[in-house]
């Protein structure tokens, strides 16, 4: 009997420990009474309360990635914090850290083991993190609070990221005028053709619906003209019934060394004799049609072969720009002066050597292409009459020898009117040093770019997002202009409005402008962008020369007497741009 008793008791342990250890009764296959719950979790006394419970599913809100705003009242970044189904906790401005959270009274508490505790409460229709520094609770005072906005693609049923790339030849094939260094050149040939890169991007619903759109096309320019960034969306409207062509954004590298886009708009400098054109030259407006069309064709290979991506991102430092301006005793400014002088004072403005980067990835986490900006025109070539893409020829065939030919390379020009690519102090030592490698200066400047961009590249392969954030806005916005006004020599495109593009993509930022911005202006934007990293771009959807600061005004010279736009307006379109980013973050 007793026998019998020990032998019941033995079963009926061995039946819980059973239950306890797979969920369900021996033999029978229905569903976990865990319902998909880790038994990690389960187990933890962090997760006994709410989130244990069946009927209990509120947590579930939390799971997933979160956009966490700069704090305040201490500062510090925006990140993204990321609670997951198991309970466990990353932050990505601190990489190393690790957490565990739990569902407490209608909110999520995380405690990470840097000391740090956070919290994410609902307020109304929004939330709110709340952070607690090392040796406090939850009942302490707070160190800081922040907004906390639950990323889009993290909702249940995320959106998902489709990626297309193309390449067009954009070369003219007949003589051309080549735009800069303020005389008529007619191109001699090609030294290195010129290229443009097209990046189309979407994010669809999981019931396959665009939420989200974006073709962007870098070109080996001068500049864009908004003529051929209007030729190009006509094209478009007529080809691609399921793309707003209003979500189009060109940008020129600023080479010196391709064709204009335009008849007239350097007021008859660059005109073809009779003769000329009965030879067959190319006309500004001649270039204009067939750099559209190019483009065009760039833009729907692009978006027609579009797929399932993911995508990363990087920085990391280049130096390949040099500010320009240069001040003498007397208060005088000149870009590109004689600093070998004893009148020679000091370099005007700043520089900025960051490497800004994005690297797209294919769903079986291979590399397909990267978008490199740098704060730095093209402008290594020294106005001869070859077409050339200048460094960024070289970057190319840097990418390509070190990855694949395949990887598609997408040039942005930071802001860098003030900026040129050789060094006026120290450039005579740069270039024999390049000599003595056995290589250019302008390659030397292309392997800076692409060892930054290789350095980069381990760490960001390991946080690919293929379901990041997407938003786009379009803004035309009137900016005030120079009053009274002192034109520029070349005709240049009305801000009346100006076209800005801003783009969200994850945790960063891309905000465009028409002008050669100067540099003051491209750091103003990213110290108040709340992205935690923003990639400004200038010489996009239009062209609207150089836009100077009020230090440059004061010593005036070439870039600072003859303009359309001042500080003023320099002004408005920072305030407008960091509107519009951090509108995207909130």
């Amino acid at each position: 009997m007793v026998r019998n008793m020990k032998r019941s008791c033995r079963g009926a342990l061995v039946l819980l420990l059973a239950v306890i250890l797979t969920g369900r009764l021996v033999g029978d296959e229905s569903k976990s009474i865990f319902d998909g719950k880790s038994l990690a979790g389960l187990a933890s006394p962090e997760a006994t309360e709410g989130q244990a419970a069946d009927k209990d599913t509120g947590w579930k809100v939390f799971v997933g990635r979160w956009s966490i705003g700069a704090p305040q009242p201490t500062g510090g970044p925006p990140f993204v914090m990321t609670l997951k189904e198991d309970f466990s906790a990353k932050k990505s401005h601190v990489p190393r850290a690790t957490g565990k959270w739990e569902y407490v009274d209608g909110e999520a508490r995380v405690v990470w083991d840097d000391g740090w505790r956070d919290i994410i409460r609902p307020e109304g229709q929004t939330y709110l993190k709340i952070a607690f520094g090392p040796g406090t609770n939850f009942d302490s005072p707070p160190n800081n609070t922040a907004s906390a906005e639950k990323m889009v693609s993290e909702q249940w049923g995320q959106n998902r990221l489709l990626v297309g790339w193309a390449r067009t030849d954009i070369t003219p094939d007949k003589p051309v005028a080549l735009v800069g260094f303020f005389r008529r050149r007619i191109s001699e040939g090609v030294k290195d053709r010129l290229t443009a890169t097209a990046l189309a991007l979407e994010s669809k619903d999981p019931g396959g619906k665009a939420v989200e759109q974006a073709i962007m096309i870098s070109c080996d320019l001068i500049s864009i003209r908004k003529s051929t960034n209007e030729a190009v969306r006509k094209l478009l409207k007529a080809r691609l019934d399921d793309f707003d062509s209003d979500k189009l954004l060109l940008n020129a590298t600023h080479t010196h060394q391709a064709p204009q886009q335009q008849s007239g708009t350097a007021k008859g400098a660059f005109a073809l004799a009779a003769e000329e054109k009965a030879k067959g030259w190319m006309t500004g407006d001649d270039y204009g049609k067939y750099l559209a069309e190019r483009l065009a064709q760039a833009a729907v290979e692009a978006w027609e072969t579009r797929k399932r991506a993911g995508v990363s991102w990087g920085i990391d430092q280049a130096v390949v720009g040099f500010n320009r301006r240069f001040v003498y005793t007397d208060g005088r400014a000149q870009m590109w002066g004689q600093v070998n002088t004893p009148e020679f004072d000091r370099i005007e403005g700043v520089e900025d050597h960051s490497l800004g980067l994005l690297f797209f990835w294919d769903a079986q986490g291979k590399l397909t292409g990267m978008v490199i900006n740098v704060s730095s025109p093209a402008q290594s070539e020294q106005g001869h009459n070859l077409i050339s893409a200048d460094f960024w020829h070289d970057v190319r065939e840097e990418i390509a020898a070190r990855y694949s030919k395949e990887v598609f390379v997408l040039p942005q020009c930071g802001a860098a009117g003030d900026i040129y690519t050789l060094s006026r102090l120290r450039g005579r030592a740069e270039s024999a040093m390049a000599e003595r490698k056995g290589i250019t200066w302008r390659r030397e400047a292309a392997r800076r770019i692409v060892d930054g961009a290789a350095r980069a590249l381990p760490t960001a392969g390991k946080y690919i997002d293929e379901n990041p954030v997407f938003k786009h806005t379009v803004a035309r916005i009137d900016i005030p202009e120079k009053d009274p006004p002192s034109l520029p020599f070349s005709e240049v495109d009305s801000v009346k409005p100006a076209e800005l593009h801003i783009v969200r993509l994850g945790e960063i930022a891309v905000a465009t402008n028409p002008f050669e911005l100067f540099v003051d202006y491209g750091m103003r934007i990213q110290a108040r962008s709340e992205a935690l990293l923003t990639l400004v771009v200038q010489l996009s959807c239009g062209h609207s020369e150089y836009l100077p600061t009020s230090r440059a005004v004061e010593g005036g010279g070439y870039s600072a007497e003859q303009y359309l736009v001042g500080p003023e307006g320099g002004q408005v379109l920072v305030e407008e741009t960091v509107r519009r980013i951090n509108s995207h973050w909130r």
